[in-house]
């Protein structure tokens, strides 16, 4: 018998040959973070392992982890259970700052269903490496989270991660220009943020408990010592207050109480800051369990949580333990905070978090998640996880972005102009908030107020209805994913005037030639315009496209002479005006895809050749009445004859229903399908079509006013 197997008598005959110690000790200082182990890939099925869990410390340890992440699977008797082929290794800075590689201290169980896994960790410490402790698991209180470890986390944070440091336009603000209030949690009250103000931000979903608010009638009472102790607060307000007392800091910001709820100046300054409050913040909590505010954060109390961890000696020596998980995907669908709108902006704007899930207490940085079954301190410089907050929709990260946009295998935005990567952000941004649920409709701007400042400041323009004002020509060019519904007040030309889940397509043109000089107009109470012109990048006299392979056509389209009268019956708070390339829709039928791709329909001629497609915003045929086609952009795209993918289902349509697959080069117009009423005009659609197929339609020069 081999020396791993020693503890052979305590293994069903399918774990006493696993070798543990040579899968976690191999290799190594090898500079790579996950390679491939020598495990036998093929193990056992469920019904194995809860027939020798009682016996078998390594099916005991599996059985534990299946009932932690995947309880309904216990019925599935017949699920393979199989090791997955790779590891993942400890990536430490020594004291000389040399990065070194060490020991794996994480391998992977998977089940035969797609994304079903969980993590084994190599807990600490052990024989092999003594002294060596970073990212090996740890053994966690069953009772209460162990608050202190944030303290260490935040050290880590600050020493070794570039990223999450507040930024130098956030540095260039001081506190106390904010206006900013906060809850001194040993005074109990509401005080005015001093200068240099260090505070802990707290995000959760208010629900249906019952919220204490700062008003104007209150304001001078809840300033006073003890005053917020006149009104029960709601068990996750509560709980926070004791928890920034518990890790040493005394000052906690919290909206329903540190913004002024009745005053609509005071509350709009705040909103239209949402990124520096959560921005500047040492950290934010984030309550994710439950429906409302009532729900507490489970675990910072006393004897609030029972956290079983599931821990086996499968060798002399060797401890494994399934690794909690934190806030993981399992955790996020569940999660009600996870599919709210204002809470989607405070976690991206949030340089540090920590979250509270399930009784456990994880943390989320800019450049790691740490749970609180890891070691972390010493040299730990990033995790197992990528972080999912700050991955793909926090833009402007400092030091990194011109190295990404040096890479030429970049992702590809639909936009010609500015960083590439914070485009390609914003567009990601756009698709996730979308998806997200609030309470009030009006409040689809102000959600994502905070998020806007931080695009202003990285794409270097201002914003018009969620929209880049200097690349509005294709910030326009967003689809549906769903059928929407319209949302009152706001433009139908963005996605902010449609409740429902949107994106931008990313199509690699490799020339866009703008169509459109655009004037937007504000429509102010009593009747009042504010006309300006809204001039584009690819106008400027110096301006380069940021990156291979796009070149922009200048545009040769009409102007407008100022000033230009508006129409009375504008509906909206914004309207679009401009001269635009328009044909009836008359000229055109549509018809649903076969199969059919949701939204989208093919445009066909009076001869019945497919000349496009087109995206109905709110799912259905437009209802008998005027519409036109206008086109906004022209656009050469090089069509990938391999792997066209579900992502471009109208270059799909376009290429193979044309017989014209075979050409490179496809010269598109990017149209809007509009609907007319009393001299002004509205989103109905969006699409493609051929160039040559809409010249046939004698389209006209336009003056196209869109609300």
């Amino acid at each position: 018998m081999a020396e791993h197997s020693s503890l052979g008598h305590y293994m069903c005959t399918k774990c006493r040959d696993i070798d543990f110690r040579g899968a976690f000790f191999v290799k190594r200082r090898q500079p790579v973070d996950i390679y491939e182990l020598c495990l036998d890939r093929s193990f056992c099925d469920i019904a194995h392992i809860l027939n020798t869990h009682r016996d078998c410390r390594c099916c005991s340890l599996i059985l534990s982890g299946i009932q932690h992440f995947y309880p309904a699977l216990l019925e599935e008797k017949k699920t393979k259970v199989t090791w997955q082929r790779q590891g993942t290794r400890a990536t430490v800075k020594a004291q000389n700052g040399e990065v070194e590689f060490r020991s794996v201290v994480q391998i992977f169980l998977g089940m035969d269903i797609d994304r079903v896994n969980f993590a084994i960790n190599l807990l600490s410490p052990s024989k092999e490496d003594v002294g060596f402790n970073a990212l090996r698991a740890r053994r966690v209180s069953q009772r209460q989270a162990e608050l202190p470890l944030i303290a260490d986390w935040i050290s880590t944070c600050k020493h070794m991660h570039n990223d999450c440091q507040h930024k130098l336009w956030q540095r260039a603000i001081s506190i106390d220009q904010l206006r900013l209030r906060v809850i001194d949690v040993q005074a109990r009250c509401i005080v005015a943020a001093s200068k240099d103000c260090e505070y802990i931000a707290l995000s959760y979903v208010w629900g249906k408990a019952s919220m204490p608010m700062t008003l104007k009638g209150n304001l001078e009472t809840f300033s006073l010592p003890q005053g917020l102790d006149l009104k029960p607060l709601p068990q996750t307000i509560s709980d926070a207050m004791e928890l920034v007392r518990a890790v040493g800091q005394r000052y906690l910001w919290v909206d329903a109480l540190c913004i002024i709820q009745d005053d609509e100046e005071d509350t709009l300054h705040q909103i239209g800051n949402m990124n520096l409050v959560y921005g500047l913040a040492l950290f934010t909590i984030i309550a994710a369990d439950g429906e409302g505010a009532d729900a507490g954060l489970v675990g910072v109390k006393s004897d609030s949580r029972n956290i079983v961890q599931g821990i086996e000696e499968v060798e002399l020596g060797l401890h494994l333990t399934v690794s909690l998980g934190g806030f993981g995907p399992h955790r996020r669908s569940l999660s009600k905070w996870n599919t709210r709108a204002w809470t989607f902006q405070e976690a991206l704007l949030s340089p540090r978090m920590v979250i509270f899930s399930g009784g456990e207490m994880t943390w989320e940085c800019r450049e790691a998640v740490w749970t609180e079954d890891l070691q972390v301190s010493p040299g730990a410089i990033g995790s197992f996880t990528t972080p999912h907050f700050s991955n793909s929709m926090t833009p402007l990260l400092e030091g990194r972005l011109a190295a990404m946009n040096a890479h030429s295998s970049m992702e590809v935005s639909p936009f010609t102009a500015m960083p590439l990567h914070n485009l390609t952000v914003y567009e990601n941004a756009v698709r996730d908030y979308t998806a997200r649920e609030m309470t009030y409709p009006s409040d689809g701007l102000n959600a994502f107020a905070g998020l806007a400042k931080t695009f202003e400041t990285a794409l270097a323009t201002g914003f018009v209805q969620g929209l880049p004002q200097n690349r509005l020509d294709m910030a326009l060019i967003w689809t549906p994913e769903q059928a929407l519904k319209r949302r009152s007040g706001f433009a139908s030309w963005s996605w902010v005037g449609w409740i429902g889940k949107s994106r931008y397509i990313s199509m690699n043109p490799n020339v866009i030639k703008p169509m459109v000089h655009y004037y937007v107009t504000e429509n102010k109470t009593g009747g009042n315009h504010a006309f300006s012109r809204l001039p584009q990048e690819w106008e400027e006299e110096n301006y380069k496209p940021s990156m291979r392979p796009w070149r922009v056509v200048k545009s040769s389209s009409p102007t407008a002479t100022l000033p230009i009268p508006q129409p009375g019956n504008l509906a909206s708070s914004y309207s679009l005006s401009f001269y635009a390339l328009t044909a009836s829709s008359e000229h055109f039928r549509l018809e649903m895809l076969k199969p059919p791709l949701p939204l989208f329909l093919t445009l066909y001629d009076h001869t019945n050749h497919s000349v496009g497609s087109m995206g109905l915003d709110a799912g259905v045929y437009p209802a008998v009445g005027k519409y036109s086609l206008i086109v906004l952009s022209e656009c050469s795209h090089r069509v990938q004859q391999a792997g066209l993918g579900s992502s471009l289902p109208t270059m799909i349509t376009l290429s193979t229903q044309s017989g014209e697959s075979d050409k490179a080069e496809l010269s598109l117009f990017n149209v809007m399908l509009v609907g007319w009423a009393g001299g002004v005009c509205e989103r109905v659609g969006l699409g493609w079509m051929y160039k040559a197929n809409f010249w046939k339609a004698k389209p006209e020069w336009t003056w196209v006013v869109l609300q």
